[in-house]
């Protein structure tokens, strides 16, 4: 590759090969995907790209390959990456990242350190090998006819388009925001900017009204409270016909609990799920909630004590809604989660003191940990019915061959947070108010379901194990007595297709608040209700239409 007659093709090679295991991740995630053609544009481009600096360093050309070493070691990482969920690192990869704590990242990855340690100290070696292999400097000539060679195969790419609606120097942007490493600085951009619209929140919304009123006028104690569950699946839960029985407490109070049958969620990961389920945003329209406040701010608005209880990790977009509460409270584990964890029982005492206050007006959000990864890690030992467990066999959420383990461990965190659920109930129906509890998953959780062997939920695409979410709801007597027209037609429609964006205005609805601009045609609990096509959002702000028919995720 470095044109020198002095540089034998000993010295040639390493710097080759160098550049060319950097392109690996979309050289993997394209030929996975049987897309030959674009695994041969994206090499050419990322291999062209780290060719142009070539000639600046052709002095200091060892330098320039120390420089490229991060890029080295963080290239079996995303190789990884692209194998487990099937997509490149993005701006939501990179969100998530930043918006993970230790002890997360330590659930994920405790079966993997060891694997991690071999690849850092095997690559390392290798590279210096490489490395003693290049020469300290080439020639002026030879590093520049290397730069050129490079800056012109890359001016030449975007001619080989087949967008030819797309003017010539977007095309050269989008190749480097497509592109590895390229894309990395574009991903980490948007992340940025993310960052920026959050901190900036606060002061674009700080006039900010619904100019919301509760049009009825109760004289009982009024609680309503909405639980958030985490990757909790339609397709695992009992009550919901699965073969196992993991919400025996949900079953045994039958009637007093409605089950939805066909609730899809809003977005494939927490961070943009959730948002929607509190706000008025939509996968195709998520940035509004950016820009208004959420259902918490409602409530206050219509004379509602409010409160955020949570033992998840609410950061980025979750946060800036949280503290919109009067009063947030989070119950976090410590670093030792798998060991030392706060489980969802643990939210009980907090929700129990809030109530013991009898204030006259209340709403709350009880943001659970449910059923997230380390599935083990979600439940106590009592709860260690389905065996053996992932943590039994050793298995690591990526192991197929443990599968069985690993859907024990599951069905254990489910049924842990049937018993969460039920605590809560218990709690409130004590309290002897108008009161609900609705419960909705953020969204749901793939299992090794099929050929694709998917676990967990970061696939780019989300599948229907994914989208399609519980969602449960209890009213007290003194709520059904009040409003009991409302509760009928919640009832009546519990089979209706609906997706957690609806939460918003049927949570509203079923307790007489409104604003100028409620629709009643997206609350369950109005006769007025009407199907939407439904949308989830996933990677790469694509959102994809949830099939009726085939119960599948379509482009």
């Amino acid at each position: 590759m470095l044109i020198n007659r002095k540089v034998n093709l000993t010295a040639v090679l390493p710097s080759f090969f160098i550049l060319l295991f950097i392109s690996l991740p979309d050289a993997v995630f394209y030929a996975k995907n049987h897309q030959f053609s674009n695994l041969l544009k994206a090499i050419t481009i990322s291999m062209s790209l780290l060719s142009i600096p070539v000639f600046i360093f052709h002095k200091r050309l060892k330098l320039l390959f120390i420089l490229y070493y991060p890029l080295v070691l963080i290239t079996p990482i995303t190789v990884f990456y692209i194998l487990t969920y099937g997509v490149t690192v993005n701006s939501d990869t990179y969100w998530l990242i930043f918006n993970t704590t230790f002890s997360e990242s330590h659930e994920l990855l405790k079966g993997f350190y060891l694997y991690g340690v071999l690849i850092f100290f095997t690559i390392t070696l290798l590279y210096y090998f490489l490395l003693k292999k290049i020469p300290a400097k080439i020639s002026f000539r030879s590093s520049l006819c290397v730069s050129l060679f490079g800056t012109l195969l890359f001016l030449i790419i975007p001619f080989f388009s087949n967008s030819h609606s797309l003017g010539y120097f977007t095309k050269i942007k989008g190749n480097l925001s497509w592109a590895w490493p390229s894309s990395n600085y574009y991903a980490l951009k948007t992340v940025k900017s993310n960052f920026s619209t959050i901190h900036d929140f606060d002061t674009r919304t700080k006039d900010f009204k619904f100019n919301a009123i509760q049009q009825i006028n109760i004289e009982d104690r009024q609680i309503y409270l909405l639980v958030i569950g985490e990757s909790s699946r339609f397709y695992n839960w009992g009550i919901n016909g699965y073969s196992r029985d993991t919400s025996p407490k949900l079953d045994k109070r039958g009637n007093q609990i409605i089950s939805f049958t066909n609730v899809i969620s809003g977005g494939y990961i927490t961070q943009l799920a959730v948002p929607m389920l509190i706000s008025q945003a939509t996968p195709q329209n998520f940035s509004i909630h950016l820009e208004r406040k959420s259902i918490v701010s409602i409530f206050k608005e219509a004379g509602f004590k409010t409160y955020w209880i949570s033992n998840n990790v609410d950061n980025g977009y979750i946060f800036i809604h949280s503290k919109e509460s009067d009063v947030v409270k989070y119950e976090l584990s410590d670093y030792k989660a798998s060991k030392n964890v706060k489980t969802d029982m643990d939210l009980m005492k907090t929700l129990s003191s809030i109530l013991s206050k009898k204030e006259k007006k209340t709403f709350i959000v009880l943001h659970t940990l449910g059923s997230h990864y380390d599935y083990d890690a979600r439940y106590t030992t009592d709860f260690k019915k389905f065996k053996p467990t992932a943590s039994d066999v050793n298995a690591t959420a990526t192991d197929y061959k443990k599968k069985d383990a690993i859907i024990n461990s599951y069905d254990n965190s489910i049924l842990f947070s049937d018993a969460v659920l039920d605590s809560t109930i218990s709690l409130i129906a004590r309290e002897n108010a108008v009161s609900y509890v609705n419960y909705i998953s953020d969204h749901g959780e793939n299992l090794f379901d099929d050929t694709n062997l998917l676990s967990q939920h970061g696939s780019p695409t989300p599948t229907k194990y994914v989208a399609k979410v519980p969602m449960f709801f209890w009213a007290s007597e003194k709520y059904q007595n009040l409003f009991g027209q409302k509760y009928r037609t919640l009832y009546n429609q519990r089979h209706a297709p609906t997706g957690s964006n609806n939460i918003f205005y049927t949570m509203l609805d079923l307790c007489g608040i409104s604003f100028p601009e409620i629709s009643y045609q997206k609350s369950l609990a109005n006769e007025k209700y009407i199907q939407e096509k439904r949308y989830i959002l996933g990677a790469n702000n694509k959102f994809f239409l949830f099939d009726e028919t085939k119960q599948d995720i379509v482009h």
